[in-house]
């Protein structure tokens, strides 16, 4: 699972605190900018670089500034510079500030070609930009990108002042299934029931029974059933079939009048969510119903059959989901568009959300899967012929895209949104509002997710959909999906920008602890699982109340999580949930010292590290190998974290992994160095500077060069040792870092 596909949530205050030094530099930078000045900040993240902006903006030392923002996310665009200049001239600067410059999405146009035409054009106009666009500059870009970047465009990246690299907190990775999206499937049975009808039924079938009319009571008994079951009166439209069925056993001739009831009770077992007795009954009818004899039943059956397969929580969530597509595809081979377009596209509308939600085979292929049904759906089901169909697929069809992996992101959730704004045309609140209430929920997912926009606009739109759809959802009507919304909107409040943090983070508690009070471990163990896991987020995160009883909360929840979450069955989910567990035992040791944390911590990174190590995400594989041997070390299990760190340099120098390589070099040069071991230590000092050079990463230089002057020092290597630590003086006298500064300042006294 890669990080464009993985959700990461970024705690904006620990963020903050990590880079705080990093910050400084920027305010300066920022500061003392005139005319053009070209800066780099080195983000992982599209909320990382809105949370720096979000911070300058609010600066006090930045009330005179006036900061311009564009967002460049469309891949097809080459000439930067005429984007600046059109973007001016539609928003001229405000003459009574300064402006600065800033540039976020620029990784979309760079792309991975062999020459980038954005970066051959931007290197051609470079001495145009002096005159046209006389402001800093600052772009908001990945590592990786900053390396095309200087690469492509050697003349424009030799003009930059400053690049300000900021860490990621790794320990925020989640699961895919923190959002509870809620789609449904179609059905052609939408017809209500008057209770004069019920009434009249009632009476005939006192008649019958007065006669003893055995036929005539059984027929009455099932139409009896149909009619609370399209009342939706699921108990008593159950106990007249069932007594039906048992008056049919007395009468031979009475098979398909049997065979019928039989397919309504199944229904009514499928609508009352019994989906295993729905599953035995239909599979009963088709013993009946034969594909050559009645094709038509035998087509309706295996769609009614492909809807219960779908929803069913008993057995292997997986196996159903396969059983669900199965039952479709045959229900299809009768059901086809020229014969029943009708029927054809309801079965399309539902084959996607199998494959939406289908746990086998590629992600991104089941998705495709998922919208070719739905966009087969919609060439049946348009909106005039059709209205509530189209709605519903449109909703359907939101769902996938913003799910979508292949594709540029920014794009599929905006055809997400575009899709659940086209449902709400026809869903309005006093039409449908079951399905207005739905369609808001998934919208606000959607403006959650969304890249476009301003992060903090983004999730105030998130927050308000979902409080609209809990405006329908209440817990007493809607009772699971209510807490599904619930959950929802606790995550939206996590990450909210606008607002007092600690408030925030108060109501997502609040909202997940509503939510688990209907998704119980018993009755929906996914669900309540996905809600533990966010609640554990919400307690790590946690600003009020003690920190290590906050720690303790999130660990219990994460080991919550894998009571369902095992490494067999959801091994991916399982590693992630590890690894944050990892994160929390580690957390709580640096507060308590306790030897057990670190012992679990431990454990938790090596279990997570041997299914990370079996993808293809080269990331995931690093975080788990460097937080492993951190651990180690501070754990005092030097001779492990040796041979752990030893085995990834190895494996990293053996694939010319420059990045990777760097920073696992310099934890094992500080392990040696904390066991003496002082030769190893410079070498590998040593070695970890010449890359982070190599790389142009100035922080991780310089703070390598300050440990290898402290080893120089201790080995009686003054010379070096000075030279090291006037080198990095001069660095961080204009980077600054107060508590580096003053440790080089101590080591330099001893020279005077």
């Amino acid at each position: 699972m890669s990080k464009n596909n993985s959700l990461y949530i970024y705690n904006r205050r620990l963020f903050l605190r990590k880079n705080q030094h990093k910050l400084a530099e920027l305010l300066t930078f920022v500061d003392f900018a005139e005319g053009l000045t070209i800066g780099f900040i080195e983000v992982n993240s599209n909320e990382e670089a809105n949370c720096i902006i979000e911070d300058l903006m609010n600066n006090p030392r930045c009330q005179n500034i006036q900061f311009i923002v564009l967002n460049i996310d469309d891949s097809k665009v080459r000439f930067l510079l005429d984007e600046i200049l059109d973007y001016l001239s539609k928003n001229p600067p405000l003459e009574d500030k300064k402006q600065v410059l800033i540039i976020k999405g620029l990784e979309n146009s760079i792309g991975l070609n062999d020459y980038p035409p954005i970066l051959q054009n931007l290197n051609f106009v470079r001495d145009a930009f002096t005159y046209d666009v006389p402001y800093p500059i600052l772009f908001c870009l990945p590592n990786d990108t900053i390396t095309r970047f200087a690469r492509f465009a050697p003349d424009f990246w030799a003009w930059k002042s400053g690049i300000f690299k900021f860490e990621s907190l790794p320990e925020e990775k989640n699961i895919d299934r923190k959002f509870l999206t809620i789609d449904r499937v179609i059905e052609r049975d939408k017809v209500s029931e008057t209770q004069e009808r019920v009434d009249l039924l009632t009476r005939l079938f006192t008649e019958y029974s007065a006669e003893e009319n055995i036929p005539m009571m059984v027929t009455t008994l099932q139409q009896l059933g149909v009619a609370h079951y399209r009342r939706e009166e699921l108990q008593e439209a159950e106990e007249f079939l069932l007594e039906a069925l048992n008056l049919s056993n007395q009468i031979a001739s009475l098979e398909p009048t049997k065979v019928a009831t039989l397919e309504i009770l199944g229904d009514v077992y499928r609508k009352g969510k019994k989906y295993e007795e729905a599953e035995t009954i239909y599979q009963q009818v088709l013993n009946f119903y034969s594909k050559q004899k009645y094709p038509q039943k035998w087509a309706k059956i295996q769609n009614s059959l492909g809807n219960v397969y779908l929803n069913k929580n008993q057995g292997s969530k997986a196996d159903n989901l396969e059983e669900a597509i199965a039952a479709y595809e045959k229900s299809l081979a009768v059901y086809t568009r020229d014969a029943f377009p009708e029927d054809w596209a309801m079965t399309q509308n539902n084959l996607g959300i199998a494959y939406r939600n289908r746990i086998r085979g590629e992600r991104a292929d089941n998705l495709e899967a998922a919208i070719k049904a739905y966009e087969k759906s919609l060439a049946v089901y348009t909106r005039d012929a059709f209205p509530e169909d189209w709605a519903m697929t449109q909703n359907n069809l939101g769902i996938a895209y913003r799910n979508r992996i292949q594709g540029k992101k920014g794009d599929n959730l905006e055809e997400a949104i575009a899709a659940y704004e086209k449902s709400l045309a026809v869903y309005t609140r006093d039409t449908f509002p079951e399905d207005w209430a739905m369609t808001q929920n998934n919208l606000g997912i959607a403006y959650q997710y969304r890249i476009r926009g301003e992060r903090a606009d983004n999730l105030e739109e998130a927050i308000a959909a979902y409080e609209k759809s809990l405006e329908v959802y209440t817990r007493d009507a809607f009772p699971e999906d209510w807490a599904a919304t619930k959950n929802n909107l606790g995550t939206a409040y996590r990450n909210r920008i606008r607002g007092e943090r600690a408030n925030n983070l108060e109501v997502a508690i609040s909202c997940y602890q509503q939510a688990l009070n209907i998704r119980s471990l018993k009755s929906f163990p996914l669900d309540w699982a996905d809600t533990q896991y966010n609640l554990g987020n919400a307690y790590r995160q946690r600003l009020i109340g003690d920190q290590t009883k906050n720690l303790d909360q999130a660990i219990t929840c994460y080991e919550n999580v894998l009571k369902v979450y095992t490494g067999k069955t959801f091994p991916d989910y399982w590693a992630q949930i590890k690894y944050n567990l990892g994160n929390s035992y580690r957390q709580r040791f640096q507060l308590l010292n306790n030897s057990e944390d670190i012992k679990q911590a431990i454990l938790a990174y090596q279990q997570a590290k041997a299914i990370f190590e079996k993808t293809a995400d080269a990331d995931l594989i690093f975080d788990s190998y460097y937080q492993l041997g951190r651990t180690l070390f501070e754990g005092g299990y030097y001779r492990e974290a040796i041979q752990h760190l030893e085995t990834c340099s190895q494996t990293y120098r053996k694939s010319k992994d420059v990045p990777h390589l760097a920073p696992i070099l310099f934890e094992l040069a500080r392990v040696y160095h904390r066991i003496s071991r002082l030769e190893k230590a410079r070498l590998n000092f040593k070695d970890s500077l010449r890359l982070f050079r190599r790389l142009g990463d100035e922080e991780n230089t310089y703070s390598v060069m300050v440990a290898l002057s402290n080893l120089e020092i201790q080995t009686g290597k003054i010379e070096q040792a000075y030279d090291h630590l006037k080198e990095a003086q001069t660095y961080y006298q204009t980077h600054p870092n107060p508590q580096r500064l003053y440790e080089i300042n101590h080591l330099l006294q001893y020279y005077n």
